[in-house]
């Protein structure tokens, strides 16, 4: 008789009582050692009571597992002759997760102390491979030439899923806990940080006002005034921002009142009816190194340095881009790109660079050296007089503007930085005007300034003003062969006003201030004694070799970098 099922557990209790071919269960025939099965493929649990030619014993009695063929089991376990005779209970296992086959067989008649038996046996291939989706559970008997009686008293048939690994779904729940908790901290900590930096953009604006800083524009007020920033308004450009002339309305307006900070900025007094609307605004176009925070407080700073020969700052503006949640979130990718104006007061007579190399208009003597003392004074109200004190850092004709008496006012402060009281440096970057920059910061990276630096590019800028077209070091050469007043510009010689011995004296501090060993230079307070009371100059000739400048700094004549606060020149 055999027996098959892909259930956990099949009960059988059984009795046979004469001898015969055999007992078995299985689902369906076979075509060949199982014709008397009726079936086409099966899996089968066989109790044999005869022993044929092909059994793999020479006992009687024996229980098998057969697959597909009852002439050749798979896996077959021996009994005692005769001891398959009596009540029985039967025990068919499978379990589907390892593929093993159990079939286990109990001896009920306790007068014969038999032991329980049991034969098993792991599937090589899959279940489904080996039968069809559908089965049939069926049992089946021969007695071949003897006589049997096979009873069978009852069965069950149980069949259920494999329990749940507990320990994976554990696992699961801790790794999709843990990543889930990370997350949700990284969100929380993003959200703060997120607060903190919008916070801190909101409030740099605010930062200006309460330090009593310049007075804040409306952009309507700077659009309405340029014309909403026109190419024909533009009265320079440079590394830093486009300059443009505007007109601002102090009367009126198009709801009929005035902006109030607009009329506050010009409620100075004036001279000439409507010449405070006369302004220059510079529209920022790099960001200001540090951010917008570090922009307003050097502002702050900058703003309340006030002498008569500093173009003025009137105010500024901070047209903020749109904030949404986006921008919110996405804090750290996004630049702080905030449209930046400054509003200086307009000087009208444009710039040095323009006046000395391309107006057709000669300088008179008297004119540069006025100028020369109004740049000097100034500097030296940065230098000395401020605390702490202030680099302007890119000192050049082209930032030295004329009003209509031709007094200079130093201006652009773009590059300015405030200095560092204690050791009288500043580390910061390199930066500068190619032919007016310190040789000893032509470095990459931080490098050190000092109050040296700014007097060095004071020193270009003499040689500027009195050899107009000659580089420093062919004043030099002229210097040390005692010629130095052939240095002077080509068109002052026969002017009647030109002082041939306070040209000459100008030229000479010039190359003192601008001696390439910053250790030997005069500071700007220095230079303007010696100029202004007539004290004697160094001689320079001991100084040549230090002094002899190298190839890379010899040009300072020209300067196309027009991005000074001035008007068009008329």
């Amino acid at each position: 008789m055999a027996w098959l099922s892909s259930s956990p557990i099949t009960r059988l209790q059984c009795r046979r009582t004469q001898a015969g071919a055999g007992w078995a269960s299985c689902p369906m025939t076979t075509e060949r050692g199982g014709q008397s099965l009726g079936t086409t493929g099966f899996i089968a649990v066989e109790f044999d009571t005869y022993n044929n030619d092909f059994d793999p014993s020479k006992t009687y009695d024996h229980i098998g597992i057969d697959i597909n063929s009852v002439m050749d089991s798979v896996n077959t376990t021996s009994l005692p002759s005769f001891s398959l005779n009596g009540s029985m209970t039967a025990t068919v296992t499978f379990d589907n997760t390892t593929r093993m086959l159990v079939a286990q067989l109990e001896f009920d008649d306790d007068k014969r102390n038999l032991r329980p038996v049991q034969v098993s046996w792991r599937l090589t291939d899959q279940l489904n491979t080996l039968l069809p989706p559908q089965v049939a559970v069926r049992f089946s008997a021969a007695t071949g030439n003897g006589v049997e009686l096979h009873q069978i008293r009852s069965w069950s048939f149980n069949s259920s899923l494999a329990p749940p690994h507990k320990g994976h779904d554990m696992k699961a729940a801790l790794i999709g806990g843990s990543i889930g908790g990370a997350v949700a901290l990284v969100v929380v900590v993003w959200c703060v940080l997120s607060c903190f930096k919008w916070r801190m953009s909101s409030t740099s604006h605010d930062f200006v006002t309460r330090a009593g800083g310049p007075r804040q524009f409306e952009y309507r007020d700077l659009a309405a005034a340029t014309d909403n920033f026109s190419g024909e308004r533009v009265i320079g450009r440079g590394a830093f921002g486009v300059v443009y002339r505007g007109t601002l309305i102090t009367r009126g307006s198009s709801s009929g009142v005035p902006s109030r900070d607009l009329c506050e900025s010009l409620s100075e007094p004036s001279n000439s009816k409507g010449s405070d609307s006369e302004v220059a605004v510079k529209k920022i176009l790099n960001e200001p190194r540090g951010g917008n925070l570090d922009f307003f407080a050097e502002m702050n700073t900058i703003s309340a340095a006030k002498h008569k020969n500093l173009v003025k700052l009137k105010g500024w503006c901070c047209r903020g881009k749109s904030r949404n949640m986006l921008s919110f979130l996405c804090w750290c990718c996004r630049k702080e790109d905030d449209e930046l104006f400054l509003v200086y007061e307009l000087v009208p007579n444009g710039n040095l660079h323009y006046h000395l190399c391309e107006s057709e208009q000669l300088i008179a003597w008297t004119t540069r050296y006025q100028i020369i003392k109004d740049i000097g004074s100034a500097l030296i109200y940065l230098h000395h007089d401020c605390a702490p004190y202030i680099l302007h850092r890119d000192i050049k004709p082209s930032n030295i503007l004329l009003d209509s008496n031709f007094n200079a006012k130093l201006a652009d402060f773009g590059l300015s930085r405030i200095g560092n009281q204690d050791n009288a440096t500043l580390l910061t970057a390199a930066i500068g005007t190619e032919g007016y920059i310190d040789p000893e910061c032509r470095k990459m990276g931080k490098v050190k300034f000092y109050p040296s630096s700014d007097v060095y590019s004071f020193g270009i800028v003499l040689l500027d003003i009195v050899c107009t077209g000659k580089s420093r070091e062919q004043v030099w050469e002229l210097y040390i062969k005692g010629k130095v007043v052939e240095a002077a510009d080509g068109r002052l010689h026969g002017s009647d006003d030109l002082d041939k011995r306070q040209m000459k004296r100008v030229a000479i501090l010039g190359l003192w201030c601008s001696l390439r060993d910053s250790s030997m230079r005069p500071t700007v307070r220095k230079a303007m004694e010696v100029l202004e009371r007539d004290e004697p100059l160094p001689d320079l000739n001991n100084l040549a070799n230090t002094s002899v400048p190298s190839a890379q700094q010899d040009t300072y004549t020209t300067s196309s970098d027009q991005h000074a606060l001035m008007s068009d020149g008329s």
